[in-house]
């Protein structure tokens, strides 16, 4: 992700940022891997120019993210969910 995605993800069209959030979603291995919660954080953030387009996939990840630790978690992405909710949803 820090190689690979974090260098690039300015320049992402919606449909890469799109595909990003549906892999992390899919893929508990991605989820799960160390330092995600912080690095899908920076994603976001890198990305937020793409937010409106993408505010579906993201509140889909924000509902997702809920099932995977226990609220406030680290694996539950409280910081990712945070930013989330600061945007307006559409």
């Amino acid at each position: 992700m820090d190689r690979l995605i974090l260098p690039v993800a300015r320049e992402m069209s919606v449909g890469d940022v799109k595909s990003v959030i549906a892999a992390f979603i899919a893929n508990n291995q991605i989820h799960f891997a160390s330092g995600m919660p912080d690095l899908m954080l920076k994603f976001f953030n890198l990305t937020l120019g793409r937010f409106t387009e993408c505010s579906t996939e993201w509140w889909g990840l924000r509902e997702a993210v809920q099932s995977f630790d226990k609220a406030g978690g680290y694996y539950s992405y409280p910081h990712l969910q945070e930013a989330i909710i600061s945007e307006p949803p559409f």
